[in-house]
């Protein structure tokens, strides 16, 4: 949907909760009112379940391959991550905070130098309130990641993530503009609330099927462990852990 439909979207809803009060009443216009809320927030926070979908969230496998990701770097664990994974002969897509990434480019840079991948996370990475911004905001916020990470790493980003995944019906608009694609998740833990390995580990590899793409996290003290007891259940496993072309 470009950024002019997301616009006639919404005011076609809106003229038809407005037309409804108009013809039935007070009652029924409000009615209607909240059921288009109730739609357009469903949208956001339920993308899947409202069939708008949440960009990428499988590939192509060739074989029993799988895709880490990880959000919100670069932080001090980074360097602990990049030798686990190196370790481990693997690669992952890291999507990062442009703030982050001005403030150690050269972190940013060991990521890209390492052969993974490198995506936008947004500049800010404004969790309470990326999901509502109008499309300027927003362009604001992925260019200016992108501007940061490209300057540091030496890439040309067209991946984007959105703060914990959440987006408006304007983003898809905003990234084609860019030239962008949003990459959502198959598989998760909740290693951002939940610090116990076995549980998050166990969630992910529940139901795992070629082509995921596994969300993970770093910044907090269990991150390094998490990823160190997942790569190691995964390999024993038979797993191959690879940055498929479509999120290069």
């Amino acid at each position: 949907m470009s950024i002019r439909s997301a616009w006639a979207f919404l005011a076609v809803l809106h003229f038809v909760a407005i037309a409804a009060g108009w013809r039935f009443g007070f009652v029924a216009g409000l009615a209607a009112m909240f059921a288009v809320h109730v739609v357009l927030v469903g949208a956001i926070f339920l993308p899947v379940v409202f069939g708008v979908g949440c960009g990428i969230r499988r590939f192509l496998p060739q074989g029993k391959e799988v895709c880490i990701t990880i959000d919100d770097g670069p932080t001090a664990d980074t360097e602990e991550l990049l030798s686990i994974l190196e370790a481990a002969n693997a690669r992952a897509v890291f999507f990062l905070i442009g703030a982050r990434v001005a403030a150690n480019p050269a972190l940013c840079k060991r990521i890209a130098a390492a052969g993974h991948g490198v995506g936008n996370h947004s500049q800010t990475h404004s969790t309470a309130w990326f999901w509502s911004f109008l499309p300027r905001a927003q362009m604001r916020e992925i260019e200016s990641a992108n501007a940061e990470i490209e300057k540091a790493c030496g890439v040309k980003v067209r991946l984007f993530r959105a703060p914990v995944g959440f987006r408006n019906l304007f983003n898809a608009g905003v990234l084609r503009s860019l030239g962008m694609q949003h990459v959502g998740w198959s598989a998760r833990g909740f290693d951002g609330t939940d610090s116990n390995i076995e549980r998050v580990v166990y969630r992910i590899l529940r139901g795992l099927k070629p082509g995921a793409i596994l969300l993970l996290h770093q910044g907090l003290p269990h991150h390094a462990k998490l990823l160190r007891c997942l790569l190691a259940e995964l390999q024993s496993s038979g797993w191959s852990l690879v940055v498929p072309d479509e999120l290069r």
